[in-house]
């Protein structure tokens, strides 16, 4: 967790893949948040990656329902490290 005024950032979580979908970043995240909450912090900032999708469901469920960054690639090479992806503002997107 970094604080910067009245704005905490949630560092980005890493979960070993065998111990995925068992909440431990949901429960991490919920931890971060109360403290921020506990501090007085307005906001909690995390920026998860555009390819997983995973992620960004639990941290919308916990309350993350703003978003106030994008970042678009515009792959000049084959491309073959992406996938088929999701839907963002009325547009599909390769992750």
């Amino acid at each position: 967790m970094i604080v910067s005024g009245r704005q905490v950032e949630l560092e980005p979580l890493s979960v070993r893949a065998g111990c995925r979908g068992l909440g431990i970043g949901r429960e991490l995240a919920k931890v971060v948040v109360a403290a921020a909450r506990a501090e007085g912090a307005e906001q909690v900032v995390v920026r998860p990656t555009g390819r997983n999708a995973d992620a960004i469901r639990v941290f919308h469920s916990l309350g993350f329902d703003i978003v106030t960054r994008v970042e678009l690639v515009h792959d000049l090479t084959r491309g073959e490290r992406w996938r088929d992806g999701e839907d963002f503002a009325g547009r599909r997107f390769r992750v």
